[in-house]
C-alpha cells in the first residue's frame, strides 16, 4: 500500500511539473529537470549565471517512488559537494517549492555549482544537472580607531589568484573573460597553463562544457595538445561564432608528464552572437579630438593620447585615467579589425589607479604597420568591467 502511494504521488508531482513545463516551453519537462526511474530531481532557482548574495532560498523538485530523503549541495569546483545546511537530510518531498535556504555569507565570494540529490530507500541516488552561481557578498569594511592611528599594515603575502588552481601536477587558470562575461566574434582567453618544473610539463587545452559534467576541446577532438607553456599570456582565441548562443564553462587543463592533470576553476560565460551593434560611421576630423572615454558604476576609463588618427612608430606611452571604487586591474588592448582584441603587454594586468597619468609604454614594432585600434578596459573586483570606444591609430615603423 505504501509503495502504491509513493508511485501515486510521484505521477502527480510529475504531472504538475510537466504542467509548468508545457507553459512554458511545449510539451517537454524544464530543461532544469532531471527524470529517471528514480524519480525527478532539479532546482528551478537560482538560475544558471545568477549573482548570489545573502541568504537564498532554493526552489525546485525532488519526488521519488521510493524515496527516503534529498539533501542540496555546492561546490566550488564541480567535484568536491558540500551541502548546504547541516540538517541535509530533508524527508519530505518537495514539487516546485523550496528545497533548501543557503547563507551564501558562509562561503568565499567566487564561483559556485548548485545540486539536488534524490535518494531512495534502497541507497541509490539520483543528482540534478549543476547550476552556475556567483557568490558576490559585499566584503566588511573595518573602522579606524577613533583614538589611535592605525598601525602600518604588513606587507603582502602573495597568493594564488581565485582564478588559478596549483597543484604537484602543474598551474591552469583563466584570467580573462571574468566570471560573467558576455562574449561575441573572436575572443582571445588569457591566463596560466605552465609547470614550474617545464620538464614536468606535457600539455595543455582548453576545453568548453555547457552542464559543468561532459566536457570538450575548443580546437575539437584532433590538434588541441599544446606543448608550450603559459605564464600569464594569451592561451587560445576562440572564434565564438562556431557555437550557438547561450551561456558555456571554460577551463584550462594542464597535463602532468605522468599523465595525471589539473583543471582551472571553471568560468561561466554567455555567447551572444545574434546581435551585432553597428560600427560608427567616420567623423570629419576636429581640430582637437576629444579623449575616448566612458563610465559606469564598476568604473572610469579614459583614454587621453594617442588621439584618433594619431601616427605612431616606436614605443609609445599611452595616457588617461584608469579608476575603480574596488579596482581589480587595467589593461591596454589593441585590435586589427575592432572585433578579436591582444593585451599590449605579456603582463598586462596593472594593479594601480592611474589619474591623467601615464597608463603604459606600448612598443607597437610587434604589430604589424597599417591602421589598428586600441582601448582601455578597467575591471572591477566583481569581474565587471568598463572599456573605452576603440580609438582608430596608424602604425608606421620603418622595417
Amino acid at each position: 500500500m505504501a509503495r502504491q502511494f509513493c508511485r501515486v504521488l510521484l505521477v502527480i508531482a510529475l504531472s504538475i511539473v510537466l504542467r509548468a513545463g508545457e507553459l512554458q516551453a511545449g510539451a517537454a519537462a524544464p530543461e532544469w529537470l532531471t527524470v529517471s526511474s528514480l524519480g525527478a530531481v532539479g532546482i528551478a532557482k537560482p538560475t544558471a549565471g545568477a549573482i548570489l548574495t545573502g541568504r537564498i532560498e532554493v526552489i525546485g523538485t525532488a519526488v521519488g517512488l521510493r524515496f527516503a530523503y534529498y539533501k542540496v549541495e555546492y561546490s566550488p569546483n564541480g567535484h568536491d559537494w558540500v551541502t548546504v545546511d547541516k540538517d541535509y537530510r530533508h524527508t519530505r518531498a518537495v514539487v516546485q517549492s523550496s528545497l533548501a535556504t543557503w547563507d551564501t555569507q558562509e562561503v568565499p565570494n567566487g564561483q559556485y555549482f548548485l545540486r539536488a540529490v534524490l535518494v531512495d530507500s534502497t541507497g541509490n541516488f539520483l543528482p540534478s544537472s549543476p547550476v552556475p552561481v556567483l557568490v558576490a557578498n559585499p566584503l566588511p569594511t573595518p573602522e579606524p580607531s577613533p583614538t589611535s592611528p592605525p598601525p602600518p599594515e604588513p606587507p603582502a603575502t602573495p597568493a594564488s589568484p581565485g582564478w588559478l588552481s596549483v597543484s604537484p601536477y602543474g598551474e591552469a587558470g583563466i584570467s580573462y573573460p571574468a566570471p560573467g562575461a558576455t562574449l561575441s566574434g573572436i575572443v582571445e582567453l588569457s591566463g596560466r597553463a605552465t609547470h614550474p618544473d617545464l620538464s614536468q610539463f606535457w600539455y595543455y587545452k582548453v576545453e568548453w562544457s555547457r552542464d559543468g559534467q561532459s566536457w570538450s576541446a575548443l580546437e575539437g577532438p584532433a590538434g588541441y595538445r599544446r606543448k608550450v607553456a603559459i605564464n600569464n599570456g594569451p592561451l587560445i582565441r576562440w572564434d565564438t561564432r562556431r557555437f550557438p548562443d547561450g551561456l558555456y564553462l571554460l577551463r584550462v587543463v594542464v597535463v602532468h608528464v605522468s599523465g595525471n592533470f589539473v583543471a582551472s576553476p571553471p568560468v561561466n560565460v554567455t555567447i551572444a552572437n545574434h546581435v551585432t551593434s553597428p560600427k560608427p560611421q567616420p567623423q570629419a576630423a576636429a581640430a582637437t579630438p576629444a579623449p575616448a572615454q566612458a563610465s559606469n558604476s564598476f568604473g572610469t576609463a579614459v583614454l587621453t593620447s594617442p588621439v584618433a588618427g594619431a601616427m605612431l612608430s616606436g614605443t609609445v606611452a599611452i595616457t588617461g585615467t584608469a579608476l575603480s571604487d574596488k579596482l581589480w586591474y587595467y589593461k591596454l588592448e589593441w585590435s586589427p579589425d575592432e572585433e578579436s582584441w591582444s593585451p599590449i603587454e605579456l603582463d598586462y594586468a596593472h594593479k594601480e589607479p592611474v589619474v591623467q597619468g601615464t597608463l603604459a609604454l606600448w612598443d607597437t614594432t610587434g604589430v604589424p604597420n597599417g591602421r589598428c585600434w586600441l582601448r582601455l578596459v578597467v575591471v572591477h573586483i566583481s569581474g565587471n568591467f568598463v572599456s573605452t570606444p576603440a580609438v582608430p591609430v596608424e602604425v608606421a615603423n620603418s622595417r
